[in-house]
């Protein structure tokens, strides 16, 4: 899983000490620990840092869901193995919503099963840097507690059982994730 936050302004937010007075040991456990926080991110808010994704869908609807959003660029669509244009299908990004149109009106994907295979980027941020500052603030704030409320001989070898004992991320923390929070429908 990828790190939302910058190590440096990481270690600067949760040791606040000089870097050299940190030891290899207290990085590798901040990292962890961040490391998991921020998959917990991602796992309830959608991709935060933007990936590229293949996907196949059954046909015979209007109407596509794709699965990770909120979905910046629509990169092929394959409709029965032939390429489509964006002339046939309308992208609703954040909801992650794909839809086929013709001369302006819906029509059905062709039916099938696994008939339509899109790539499409989809995330919030092409880069750390961009990452929208909710976020960042929600991992720097959610580490820091974790690392704090840990015992002296924790390794990062536990970091998933650290999220999982403290259970929902502190208050202060989902305020900050509530505007990013998506429901999964299955």
């Amino acid at each position: 899983m990828a790190l939302l936050v910058d190590p440096n302004q990481l270690q600067s937010y949760v040791f606040k000490r000089p870097p050299e007075d940190v030891s290899d040991e207290e990085k590798a456990l901040l990292a962890a620990l961040a490391e998991a926080v921020s998959g917990w991110i991602e796992r309830r808010c959608g991709p935060v840092l933007q990936v590229t994704v293949t996907e196949r869908h059954d046909g015979g609807t209007s109407r596509l869901f794709l699965r990770r959003r909120p979905v910046v660029e629509v990169k092929s669509v394959k409709e029965a193995g032939v390429d489509l244009t964006p002339a046939d299908f309308v992208l609703y990004g954040p909801e992650g919503v794909l839809v086929r149109v013709a001369g302006g009106y819906e029509i059905q994907w062709a039916a099938g099963l696994q008939s339509v295979e899109v790539t499409y980027t989809a995330g919030r941020a092409a880069t750390v840097a961009d990452v929208p500052p909710e976020i960042r603030g929600a991992v720097l704030r959610w580490t820091y507690e974790l690392y704090h409320s840990q015992p002296d001989n924790i390794t990062g070898q536990v970091t998933e059982s650290a999220i999982q004992r403290s259970g929902t991320p502190p208050e202060e923390v989902m305020e900050l994730l509530r505007p990013y929070l998506q429901v999964h429908v299955a």
